[in-house]
């Protein structure tokens, strides 16, 4: 799958397996485990919005997820619940941040933060990324932070 978000969730997936060995266990200890959202509701309780347009949007992500779930199982070399990828998935979605790269970055900082070599260029432009301390205003709607990545500066 080429979305952002299932790419980014496979990778937290892959840290939270880690357990303590992930240089990221302590801010996966600190997401939520699970989510309330309108995903997580029975088909009676979403019958009950009445709205159209937020049911259907729902039922729209469901089905996303399933798709992604069988398509990543099928190339997996370990199981995956889809409990796991749904929530990692969530994660992705309700936590990432924009990260501004100036060319010519390249993924060998992101590569070392993921725990992985590499030196594929990556374009100017948007990554999205977990951002731990950035994470700690996720909730405050009022501000919009912005965070840039700076090839070189570990």
């Amino acid at each position: 799958p080429e979305q952002w978000f299932v790419k980014l969730a496979l990778w937290l997936v892959s840290e939270k397996r880690k357990g303590a060995d992930s240089r990221w266990s302590e801010y996966i200890a600190l997401l939520p485990s699970e989510m309330s959202t309108p995903f997580h509701w029975t088909d009676a309780q979403l019958d009950l919005l009445a709205y159209p347009p937020a049911v259907s949007a729902v039922r729209e992500q469901r089905a996303l997820f399933t798709d992604i779930h069988k398509r990543v199982t099928a190339a997996a070399c370990a199981p995956l619940e889809p409990e796991e990828l749904n929530h990692a998935m969530e994660m992705a979605l309700s936590r990432a941040f924009d990260s501004y790269t100036p060319p010519p970055a390249n993924l060998d900082l992101l590569g070392r933060l993921m725990g992985r070599g590499g030196t594929a260029p990556v374009p100017a432009g948007v990554l999205k990324a977990f951002v731990p301390f950035g994470d700690a205003f996720n909730h405050l709607s009022s501000e919009h932070p912005v965070f840039s990545y700076e090839p070189g500066n570990d």
